[in-house]
């Protein structure tokens, strides 16, 4: 969420065509390589670091449950890219949802106006995540 993106260092910014709107991009040359370490630790450190956790596993597959036809891989590739969808889509919702929250003090709904303190803010924040958490994984280590 860029509403409260300021960059000293090494600036990138993208102006909007619109008078008076946010810019469309604003970023630091920074940017890329600290989130290339961080990919590299949740994505490569971390899982090894959590295999070597005791952590119950979940049942093996037997033969029986293996698909070993052409159409089984098409039906998971299949599902893996609709996976990746959602976690992209529900992504971008939650990373705009936290925009809204932060550049708005209340919302209005038809006639009625709804405050937001912090507290609620968060909860929405909460619920949110855990939405996506439900939907895309249900895992006890994405938790963490």
């Amino acid at each position: 969420n860029q509403c409260l993106l300021k960059y000293d260092v090494a600036p990138i910014n993208l102006s909007s065509p619109l008078p008076l709107a946010d810019p469309l991009l604003a970023s630091s040359w920074v940017v890329p390589p600290l989130l290339a370490f961080a990919y590299i630790v949740l994505g490569y450190i971390l899982p090894r670091i959590i295999e070597f956790l005791p952590i119950p596993k979940e049942d093996s597959l037997d033969e029986d449950d293996v698909i070993h036809t052409n159409e089984g891989r098409s039906n998971n590739t299949n599902e893996l890219r609709n996976k990746a969808f959602l976690a992209v889509s529900s992504t971008a919702a939650i990373i705009k949802l936290s925009e809204v929250l932060q550049t708005h003090d209340s919302i209005q709904i038809g006639a009625d106006v709804l405050a937001m303190d912090a507290e609620i803010k968060l909860q929405l924040m909460a619920m949110a995540d855990a939405c996506q958490w439900a939907m895309l994984d249900r895992t006890p280590v994405a938790l963490i």
